[in-house]
C-alpha cells in the first residue's frame, strides 16, 4: 500500500496536478457537484447539450490531460471532448463536451455520476 499522506508523484513534467471531481447528475443533464470530493475546483456549469464549463479555484499554466468516467454505465457517453480551455486567464476553466455512443454532443443520463480527472502542468518551466 502507498503512502497515505503522499501529496506528489513523479513525473517528466514539471510540477504536474490532479484534480479530481465528483458531479452528479440531474434532470436535463444539470450538474451538482460535491465539493469535499472536487478539491480545486469552485464549479461546473451546464452551458448547452452535453457540455459543461468547469471553473478550476487557481490558475494553472496549461491543460495536460483531461478524463471522465461515470459510474452509471447507462450513462449514453461514449467520451468526452476539450473544446476549451483557458487554465491560466482571469477565471481559470475547461470546457468539456459529452459524445453520446451516436457521435452526437448529448447530456449524460440522469442520476448518473461523473467521475473528472484534469492534470494540469503548475510551472512555465519546461522538463
Amino acid at each position: 500500500m502507498g503512502h497515505r499522506f503522499q501529496d506528489s508523484f513523479y513525473s517528466l513534467e514539471k510540477f504536474p496536478v490532479c484534480l479530481w471531481g465528483y458531479v452528479a447528475i440531474g434532470a436535463t443533464g444539470a450538474p451538482t457537484i460535491t465539493s469535499n470530493k472536487s478539491l480545486g475546483i469552485t464549479s461546473i456549469a451546464r452551458t448547452g447539450s452535453g457540455a459543461y464549463t468547469i471553473t478550476l479555484k487557481k490558475k494553472y499554466h496549461s491543460v495536460l490531460f483531461a478524463n471522465v468516467t461515470f459510474i452509471d454505465s447507462d450513462s449514453g457517453i461514449a467520451k468526452i471532448e476539450v473544446v476549451e480551455d483557458d487554465v491560466d486567464g482571469s477565471t481559470p476553466v475547461v470546457k468539456i463536451v459529452c459524445i453520446s455512443d451516436a457521435g452526437s454532443a448529448a447530456d449524460p443520463a440522469q442520476n448518473a455520476i461523473m467521475l473528472l480527472k484534469l492534470e494540469l502542468r503548475n510551472s512555465q518551466v519546461t522538463a
